[in-house]
């Protein structure tokens, strides 16, 4: 096995040169997604007065802040993030990332590199560097070189995909090294190597090297980390090479599941994917939309249908509240069994609002192109 991912890394890395996508056709949407992306939104302006942690939440939150700044042009979201980023700039990030070497530090990384992007700001690039060169010279990793969750611990849990990859693929496009973006393919080949049942090709939550052994259940959270990882890191691959093929295919696999686990009442996806007495979680149900539209718009879903969008789109806006709150988010989840994972409280989480506006910034790119 081990052969197998140098030589499809090798072929990855070779292929880096034409960075390229295939969009498919657009949707014709009749929804337009912009008013309750703009009500979440300002209640995340209300809600956080003072710059929040750098840690995974607030990577997504600030991630889906970026998308609502480019869904709508206005600044007061791009001032947010920016904000958030300075402060942090200023305290330094270093001693949060060499603490205990934990990957929830890493995902600002993304949404700080996304903010370069619109700033020009080199603070704001130094962040995701400094989180990329702690991950590629300082992170421990499992025997066949996957990425610890924290220092040490020679465990793989799902969440420490869209941590790591997201940031080590964009900023490897960015800096043209994309020995970068051939780490972040590894990844995704040795977690599902893993974790990726060969039948269903969900995704287990974790895998313990030194025990060789893993948990049985489908966590919905956890596949959504994967399959927006699997988007983020497509969408600097090119289309051509051996490695596009490889991501695409346990990609396709892993979301013709899901997709056949949506509850068709609702939309949405529950916390364990295949079990109809597990309850409805929003924040699996909007990184599972996001995968899909994205997914369709690169090319690689090309049979995802509009009713699958609808519902799902439906279901997520029926858990905004009247003040903009994103609500029914499972709180922080660990790796464990189903009496464990049920009892998850769910109230309104900072993953959980950053993943919707993400689902409605991916609706509303999908719609303007269909008019």
């Amino acid at each position: 096995k081990s052969k197998a991912y140098l030589f499809s890394l090798f072929c990855a890395i070779l292929a880096l040169t034409n960075c390229a996508t295939t969009e498919q056709k657009p949707l014709t949407l009749d929804v337009d997604p912009i008013p309750i992306l703009r009500k979440a939104a300002d209640r995340v302006l209300i809600d956080f007065p003072s710059p929040p942690p750098f840690n995974w939440g607030e990577g997504v939150l600030m991630t889906g802040m970026m998308y609502a700044y480019e869904s709508t042009q206005d600044s007061r979201y791009l001032d947010f993030v920016r904000v958030w980023a300075d402060h942090w700039k200023q305290e330094g990030i270093l001693p949060l990332l060499s603490q205990r070497g934990y990957c929830g530090h890493w995902g600002p990384g993304f949404p700080s590199l996304l903010l370069y992007k619109q700033t020009n700001n080199p603070a704001h690039l130094i962040l995701c560097k400094q989180v990329v060169d702690y991950i590629r010279t300082e992170a421990t990793r499992t025997r066949d070189g996957g990425l610890d969750h924290w220092r040490g611990n020679q465990q793989l849990w799902v969440d420490t995909l869209f941590m790591a990859c997201p940031p080590l693929a964009v900023l490897g496009e960015h800096e043209l090294k994309p020995e970068m973006i051939g780490e972040a393919y590894k990844q995704l080949m040795v977690f599902a190597s893993h974790l990726q049942d060969e039948k269903t090709g969900l995704f287990y939550h974790m895998y313990d090297d030194a025990k060789e052994t893993r948990t049985e259940e489908y966590w919905g959270r956890g596949n959504g980390w994967v399959a927006m990882s699997y988007i983020e890191v497509l969408k600097h691959l090119d289309p051509q090479s051996p490695a596009y093929g490889h991501l695409t295919s346990a990609f396709q696999r892993q979301m013709k599941s899901v997709v056949s686990l949506q509850d068709q009442e609702t939309g949405l996806w529950r916390t364990v994917l295949n079990r109809e007495d597990s309850y409805l979680e929003t924040s699996a149900s909007a990184m599972i939309l996001y995968s899909l539209l994205e997914g369709r718009r690169l090319g690689v879903l090309p049979s995802i249908d509009l009713e699958t969008i609808l519902n799902a789109w439906n279901g997520l806006t029926s858990q905004v509240d009247e003040s903009g709150r994103v609500i029914g988010v499972s709180a922080g989840t660990g790796p464990s069994g189903f009496d464990t994972y049920q009892k998850v409280k769910r109230e309104t989480e900072t993953w959980g609002t950053g993943a919707f506006l993400m689902a409605a910034h991916a609706l509303a790119i999908s719609r303007s192109a269909s008019n």
